[in-house]
């Protein structure tokens, strides 16, 4: 096969000066060994020259061709269209990722940033698929050392995805990659099970709130490392007194009349109260809007299972096969709190005080 590639993409003064003199029995296996090329993960560093490079085309190649068939013969077997997902490690989006119906990744915890956890759903949105991340990982030796920093921005992380448009997966089970003892003999593979008074709180929130999420889409996106250019200077929103906090804008398209959803975010170590100035125009024009500040209600194991008994019950009398559904968002609000919080006039601007959350809630912008 990568013959017959090369001789359809490369002539034959490039071959030549590749040192193959014969393409109809050049073996590329052959080649590398001559050349000492090495094995495993050092090959992937490995320089290679030219031919390496369109090794890896026609491996790209071969690769689209083979899901192409796999999904084929999936498709036929089951007389239906089968969704496949791929692990594109939250950064990968080529097009081998592409012929899957939504991106898997396993996040490591130098790249659950807001910023990047903001790109990565984006660039997933512009190709209508829907990025799955995991929790933080690095190394089992994280489970050691701050796991109580590690658990905040377990939960942060959770927090973005959902604000981004993405989806986190519940910290049950988890594995984390292999450490090395000092011995360098590889140790037994970590896994973390979340504890559901580190993490409850934010999922029961989750599906309180379905209608303030299904649906939405980005309208503004406000925080360090963001580059927010659709509104020139004049942001929708603008957090203050917290250098870590940040307001992911989400509407519902076609829908005027649906309120305006700013997912608060705070990524400090130790949140503290801080202030959102808005921009009136931006939500409602010049209508007089109200603010509703929504946020996940501290963990109780009674309170979650009696939301959970009460989903089952909706489930079995509407005959749903789902785990859940809109309509069962009803039965979770316990979860979660409301309130209203009072807009102050600053020239143009309106500002609302923000208490301290931990780390996540929505700030409810509605036409009143």
């Amino acid at each position: 096969g990568f013959r017959t590639f090369l001789t359809e993409r490369v002539g034959a003064t490039e071959l030549a000066e590749g040192g193959i003199e014969d393409i109809k029995t050049f073996d590329y296996r052959e080649a590398l060994r001559a050349a000492g090329a090495p094995v495993g993960d050092a090959f992937s560093r490995w320089d290679g020259g030219a031919l390496k490079r369109h090794f890896r085309a026609y491996q790209h190649q071969v690769s689209i061709g083979f899901m192409a068939r796999t999904r084929a013969a999936l498709n036929e077997s089951a007389d239906t269209s089968v969704a496949m997902s791929c692990n594109n490690g939250v950064r990968t989006f080529d097009d081998v990722m592409q012929q899957f119906d939504w991106f898997f990744g396993e996040l490591s915890r130098h790249h659950a940033t807001p910023a990047n956890l903001y790109r990565t759903a984006a660039m997933a949105g512009r190709l209508n698929r829907l990025q799955i991340v995991t929790m933080p990982k690095k190394g089992a030796h994280s489970l050691y050392g701050d796991p109580k920093g590690w658990e905040r921005h377990t939960r942060q992380t959770i927090a973005v995805s959902y604000a981004v448009g993405a989806i986190c997966m519940v910290p049950w089970d988890v594995y984390m990659p292999n450490t090395f003892s000092e011995n360098r003999e590889r140790s037994e593979t970590a896994r973390y099970f979340g504890k559901p008074a580190d993490y409850a709180d934010l999922f029961g929130f989750i599906r309180a709130n379905d209608a303030l999420l299904h649906g939405y889409e980005d309208a503004a996106a406000i925080g360090p490392g963001l580059f927010e250019t659709r509104w020139g200077r004049d942001f929708p929103v603008v957090t203050e007194e917290g250098d870590d906090v940040y307001a992911f804008v989400r509407a519902r398209p076609g829908d005027a009349n649906a309120p305006v959803v700013v997912h608060l975010i705070d990524w400090r170590d130790t949140p503290t109260p801080f202030a959102v100035r808005l921009n009136p125009e931006a939500f409602f024009g010049d209508k007089t809007v109200g603010a509703t500040l929504v946020a996940p209600v501290p963990y109780d194991p009674a309170r979650h299972q009696a939301a959970e008994a009460e989903a089952q019950r909706l489930r079995k009398m509407a005959g749903s096969a789902q785990s859940f559904s809109p309509e069962q968002a009803s039965a979770f609000k316990a979860l979660s709190q409301a309130r209203d919080l009072a807009l102050v006039a600053d020239g143009d601007d309106l500002v609302v005080r923000i208490p301290a959350i931990h780390p996540w809630a929505l700030l409810v912008i509605e036409d009143r």
